[in-house]
Order: structure tokens, then sequence, then C-alpha cells
């Protein structure tokens, strides 16, 4: 049979090992479930930041065909004036010097230039060009899409160049002088640098990073970390389609974590190719850690049920030995009363009713002996008898009713533990959904002081951003007013040579005939000293607005400032409400492991006492129906007496068998035949 330790045991260590598996498994799976939302959120940060350094890549030189094509001698040089084609030369040359992604930079005038010249270029390419009869900008497929997007700037679809055997793309847009077109500026660029800088943006070095563009109904790859694959098709048709249905998102493909964005300057699209293998490899350190700590709370938990099961199932043992000792008919044991609760009680009214049986054997046997001493005088002895076995009758009565109320209580015990057994699970399975409630609290409460903190640092960002804008444009206002008394020193320069060219007509007035020529020369340099005049207070005018824009610009960016220190106070003032919340979910979440601790020691004793007071309930009922029994045959034996005082030899057998019945019975330290030896 087994014993009620190794049932306890059983139970407890099952409910552990349940217990510990079940949350090991779900910290397994939240763990998994957020390393890999960090890995793939990591991805997506690498593939939204790749397309941005593009997209500003890109918009560089949106921004300086833009600026190029707005400069007066890139709109004049149609004028074919070699001073104005020789400027645009140089400043073509000054660009790349300053961009050396730019391969070519040129204009194509609406028309052929003098001497031939077909194109203004840097490198320049105007002999070879000359040499190609047929070949005129306009009739290049950059020009014309410039000159149907009037005014914007158009990139071509990236190819390989002839010459240079590179991928490059065009970047073109159309140039205007008075509402008149006069050609197309355009600019040659190497990808070779972007893919060059793509690898330094991959997740991990297995990563493979593409840039996509769909043309002619067909998806390529213009640039790869894998040269092998650059400037080829997309085979896989699915793939591709999956690629150009959004503008950006993630999905899994063939095994592997696709993440893409697209460039909304090009239509391009950045992707990231990462094998699944690898965000596998990457959270199995949480199993290793999650089955470590499952294997020492279980240890610990087998640990403290082996003492609380010695602890329990002592008293038990001991009451039970005892029990053993008085159904072998020793009614000399008494129970220590170790314990308050049910237990105790229970040894209570084993003594109570070891002391009410040594009563009853007591008398019985001395009315026995009475009996057989007093065989002559039988009819006294048998009035003497009857009396006795009324009382024996009365004692067992009385006993009888005992044990019927022990019994009793002890059923209204068992309902009562019971009902608190089911009151303590009920208080359980609240105090467990307080814990997970609590666990979340902490969890959202630690991830709001990671943006908290992320938040902060983007701020000093921009409080440095907002400072250093704000030198630039004190700088350039500094500079515009040096550029001024630059104009003004023009300015008077120009008012000289007019005064100067005026001096001059009249001398060469003077001159008569002699004079003409250089009457003429002093009349255009008359003109050429007005256009100055005219076009310096056309700066000057310009200046002065530069300065005061740059004047409000500093206003608005003091204004910024004061707005951005603000902000920081209160994500100052935000971070430090968190850390408070998070210190208070901290005390929060100690004390409901505490409880939860407290609850698991309340379930263990709570099982032990029901199945304890389970076993006095039979013990007591059982009891009930011996004393019944004993009551019944005290009444019978009373109705004997009675009946058998008629014959001696009746009284003498019965009080023989009385006699043999009683000497099973140790009521003191007597051996049990004491009895038989005195007769």
């Amino acid at each position: 049979m087994k014993s009620i330790k190794g049932k306890w045991l059983t139970y407890f260590i099952g409910f552990a090992v349940i217990i510990v598996l079940f949350v090991g498994v779900a910290n397994y799976w939240y763990g998994m479930k957020v390393s890999e939302k960090q890995i793939k959120s990591s991805i997506d940060h690498s593939v939204s930041h790749l397309s941005d350094t593009i997209g500003q890549f890109m918009g560089k030189f949106s921004e300086s065909i833009e600026t190029y094509s707005n400069v007066d001698m890139v709109q004049n040089v149609v004028r074919d004036s070699e001073a104005y084609y020789k400027s645009t030369m140089q400043l073509f040359k000054s660009f790349q010097e300053n961009h050396p992604e730019a391969v070519f930079t040129y204009f194509g005038p609406e028309r052929v230039l003098l001497d031939n010249k077909k194109l203004v270029t840097w490198p320049d390419s105007t002999q070879e060009l000359a040499k190609q009869k047929e070949w005129i900008a306009t009739d290049q497929e950059w020009y014309q899409q410039a000159v149907a997007s009037k005014g914007e700037v158009v990139w071509s679809d990236p190819y390989i160049d002839s010459t240079t055997d590179i991928p490059m793309v065009t970047a073109s847009m159309s140039v205007e002088k008075d509402g008149q077109l006069s050609g197309v500026m355009a600019i040659d660029i190497s990808l070779q640098h972007l893919a060059d800088q793509m690898a330094t943006y991959a997740t991990t070095e297995k990563s493979k990073l593409w840039i996509v563009q769909q043309m002619d109904n067909q998806s390529k790859v213009i640039s790869s970390t894998q040269s092998e694959e650059s400037n080829t098709a997309i085979e896989d048709k699915a793939l591709a389609q999956l690629l150009f249905t959004n503008e950006s998102g993630q999905f899994h493909h063939n095994g592997q974590y696709v993440s893409y964005q697209t460039i909304d300057s090009t239509g391009w699209k950045v992707v990231e190719f990462v094998d699944e293998s690898y965000i596998a490899s990457s959270m199995k350190g949480i199993g290793s850690v999650t089955g470590l700590v499952s294997i020492i709370v279980i240890g610990i938990a087998v640990v403290i049920a082996f003492v609380i099961a010695n602890h329990v199932a002592k008293p038990i043992t001991s009451l039970s030995e005892q029990v053993n000792k008085v159904a072998s008919g020793d009614l000399t044991v008494q129970i220590e009363k170790m314990s308050q609760d049910e237990i105790g009680q229970l040894a209570d009214h084993f003594n109570q009713m070891v002391a009410n049986m040594k009563k009853l054997i007591e008398t019985v046997r001395q009315s026995a002996l009475h009996v057989a001493s007093s065989a002559e005088n039988y009819s006294a002895v048998a009035e003497e008898t009857t009396a006795s076995s009324q009382e024996v009758s009365s004692a067992v009565g009385q006993i009888s009713i005992q044990v019927a109320q022990s019994a009793e209580e002890a059923t209204t015990t068992k309902e009562k533990t019971v009902s608190l057994s089911e009151q303590l699970e009920q208080f359980n399975e609240r105090v467990e959904n307080i814990n997970k409630l609590s666990i979340e609290s902490k969890e959202k409460n630690e991830l709001g002081l990671r943006q908290m903190d992320i938040l902060q640092e983007q701020t000093e960002q921009y409080n440095q951003v907002i400072t250093a804008v704000s030198n630039v444009i004190i700088s350039l206002s500094n500079e515009v007013q040096a550029i001024e008394h630059i104009i003004d020193t023009i300015h008077a320069i120009s008012d000289q040579t007019n005064l100067l060219a005026l001096n001059a007509s009249i001398e060469a007035a003077r001159a008569g005939e002699h004079g003409k020529g250089f009457a003429v020369v002093a009349e255009e340099v008359r003109k050429l000293a007005e256009q100055t005049s005219t076009a310096t207070n056309q700066v000057t005018d310009t200046i002065h607005r530069v300065e005061q824009e740059s004047q409000a610009a500093v206003k608005e960016m003091e204004n910024t400032k004061e707005i951005s220190v603000k902000h920081d106070k209160t994500v100052q003032e935000t971070e430090r409400a968190f850390r408070s919340i998070a210190k208070r979910m901290d005390y929060i979440s100690e004390s409901m492991d505490d409880l939860t601790t407290g609850i698991a020691v309340i379930n263990q004793f709570k099982d032990e006492v029901v199945e304890s007071v389970q076993h006095i309930t039979e013990a007591s009922q059982q009891s009930a129906l011996s004393a019944e029994e004993v009551s019944k045959a005290s009444e019978e034996q009373v109705t004997a007496f009675n009946t058998i005082a008629s014959s001696a030899e009746e009284l003498n057998s019965a009080s023989s068998q009385l006699e043999n019945v009683i000497q099973i019975f140790k009521l003191n330290d007597e051996r049990p035949n004491d009895t038989n030896e005195r007769s």
C-alpha cells in the first residue's frame, strides 16, 4: 500500500513539474517572439536607412541640376559667347571635382553652336562629337524626356555606359531663358559608388542587398552586394510580384526573410534578404536558459516537498502505530498531541476512546471475576451482574453517542475543508492573473523607458542640428554683408567707368575723324558700365532680401530653440515618471512573487489536510458503527443475564467465555494472561 507521504510527494512534485514546464514553455515562446521581432526590426531599419541614404544621394544631384539650370551663364550659352562657354565648362569642372560620383556633366543646347559645338560637357568631348555628323543633342532620349517634363528633373533607367563599362543613370532638366528653351542640363552618375556602400548597411555578413527597378514590364536588379547579380533580370516571378505589390513591406520567401522599401525620388526599391536560419540561431540561447532555470526550480520544489511531506506524515504515522497497538489489545497506549489542527483533535478523541474502553474492559473484567467467585450464590450475584451490565450498557451507549458526534463533527470539518480548498484554488487563480498582469505592465513600462531614451537622444540631436543651422545662417548673413561691401565697390567702379567713357567720348568728338573709332569703343564701354551698374543694383536688391530672410530665419531658429528646451524638459519629466512607475512595478512584482510562494505552500498543506480529514472521517464513521455494535451487544448481554438465572452451568460457561475475551486486552503493565494465572 502506498503511504500518504509517497502520495503527497507524487502529487506535489507532479504539480510543480507541470507548472514549471508550462511557465518555461510560455517564457520560451514569448522570448522567441520578442527576439524575432527585434531582429526583424533591425533588418527593416537597415533597409530604411539605406533607402534614405540613396534618396539623399540622388536628391543631391537633383538639387544641383535645378541650381545650375538657373545659372545665368548656362542659360546664355546658346548666344555663342566664348566667355559663357568657357565659364560653363569651368563650372562643370568645379562641380565634378566636388562630386566624384558624377562621370559626365553637360549641357545640350537647343541648336548647334559655333565651331560645330554640339554639347557643352566636362570632361570635354566636343571634338569627338563633332566627328559624328549625324549626332545632335535634341535627338537624344535624355534631351527629349527633359523637354517633355518641363521644369522637372527626369531620371533615366539605369544602363551600362559603353565608354566606361560601369552602371550609370542620367538626371536631366530643361533650361529656359525668358520663357524660351535654351537646352537641357544633364549629369551622368555612376552607380558603382552605391554598390560599394551597400555592403556596410547589411544586417549580417550573409545578408544580401538589392536595388531593383521595374521597367519595360520587367523587374531588374540595378545593383547588388553580389556583383554577379547586378544589372540582371529577376527570374523569380513570384518574388518580383511580391516586391512590386506595395511601396514597402516584409515577407518570407524560399527560407529567407525579405524586407523592402521604395525610394520616392526614383521609384527604385531597396531589398534585403536574410536567411531565416540566422534568425533561428540568434534565439537558441533562450531555450538553454529556460531549460536550466526549469531544472533548478524543479530541484528546489522536490527538496521542499520532501521537507513538508516528512513534517505532515510524521504525526499520521505515529497515530497509525498507536491504533495498531490498540487493535492488538494494548489499551495502555497514549498519543502525544503534537498540533492544534484536526490531527491533534483526532489524537484527543483517540485517547478518550481508549480511556473509555479501558473503563469498559475493567468493569467487564471485575464483573466476570465476581460472577466466577460467586457462582454458588448465583441468584444474588445475577442481580448484581444485571445491574453491572446495565451500567456497562449505559457507558457503551454514551461512548456510541460520543463517537457518533465525533463522526458528525469530522464530516462537517471535511465539508468546510473542501470548501476552503475550493476558495484557495479560486484565490490562487486570481493571484496568478494579477501576477501575469503585473509582468505585462512591467514589460510595457520597460518598453516606455526605452522609447523615452530614444526620444531623448533624438531631442539632443535635434538641438545640435538647430544650433548648427543657426550658426550657418548667422555666418551666411555675415558673408552677405561682405558681398554687399564688394557690390558697393563694383558699383562705384561702374560709375567711375561710365564717367571715364563719357570723357573719352568728348575727347573723341574733339579729335574729329581720327577719334571716331575711339568714340565707338568709348560708347561700348559706357554701355557695359551701365549694364554693370544695373546688374549690381539687382544683386544689391537680392542681397538685401537675403539679409532680411536670414534675420527672419535666425529669429525662427531662436523660437525653435525655446520650444526645443521646453520639449526636452517635458521628455525628462516623462522619463522620471516612467522610472518612478518602474520602481513601483518592481515592488509589486516582488510582492506578487512572495504571495505566489505563500499560496503554493498553503495549497500543499490544503491537499494534505483534505486527505487527513477524509481518513479521520472514515475512521470516525467506522468507530461509530463499532460503538453501535458494542451497545447492541451490551443490551443483549443484559437480556442474557436476566434469562440465565435459571442455570448455574450456563452462568459459569458465559463467565469462562468472557474471561477468554478479556485476556486479549492489556489495561496496565500486567501481562494479558494474569487473569488465568490468578484463576
